[in-house]
């Protein structure tokens, strides 16, 4: 009788691994798709500029809005130990701001008399994600915590009320979040809050002469994924 019932628990455990194998043990490769938003507190030092801009700015930076950002892409990632595995993101990305500064016209190779300003901007970019995940619990829900490293890069500026569009690929910064991750099944949501921040000049608009600028705004990421294969 014992040997029917160790019999009856070897199977079942044998079925609940073959009916979802997430459970029972972690792929060794995983490819994915995934989108997401990032809400960043507005950059809105006007310090660094000239009294004559800062009159204007001063006075419309109550109008200004936290930064949006919406991307979505493609992973990868690898176990490289029981617990722990390294992955590879490429997004696309659209950074939205509406702070307003004023714009150096001689980016777009126009010279103007007049001071012009950006009343809102899209910023269209190219990023590349490694990351670090650690699992903490296995379970019917995967949990853990990771880091994740995102290289932007710019090559097309939308302004709004002057200029349509300017292009040139520029390095726009390098960002790390750490956070945390779940996943069930084939879904996995991971959320992070930017912890170092390095913003490269953008020679379209006036800045404060740091190269790279390390002011870190707070900044929530939320990312949603779907693995598409794991083996």
């Amino acid at each position: 009788m014992k040997a029917n019932r160790y019999h009856l628990v070897l199977v079942s455990l044998w079925l609940l691994c073959t009916l979802n194998t997430s459970y029972c043990q972690t792929p060794k490769h995983i490819f994915s798709i995934h989108t997401g938003y990032s809400n960043g507190r507005a950059n809105i030092r006007y310090d660094f500029l000239e009294p004559f801009f800062e009159t204007s700015v001063k006075k419309n930076i109550g109008n200004t809005t936290p930064d949006d950002e919406y991307f979505i892409g493609f992973g990868y990632n690898v176990r490289v130990g029981q617990k722990a595995s390294v992955g590879l993101n490429i997004n696309y990305s659209q950074l939205q701001q509406d702070f307003f500064l004023p714009l150096r016209s001689v980016y777009f190779c126009f010279d103007h008399l007049l001071p012009l300003y950006r009343t809102a901007s899209r910023y269209h970019m190219l990023q590349f994600a490694p990351s670090i995940d650690y699992t903490l619990l296995s379970h019917q829900v995967l949990v853990g915590i990771s880091v994740q490293s995102i290289l932007n890069i710019s090559y097309k500026k939308v302004f709004e009320s002057y200029f349509p569009e300017g292009r040139n690929i520029e390095l726009f910064a390098t960002e790390i979040y750490p956070g945390i991750f779940a996943r069930y099944h084939r879904w996995r949501l991971d959320v992070g809050a930017r912890a170092l921040h390095w913003k490269y000049r953008d020679d379209a608009l006036y800045n404060n002469g740091l190269n790279p600028d390390t002011y870190n705004p707070l900044k929530i990421r939320f990312q949603v994924g779907y693995i598409l294969s794991k083996k």
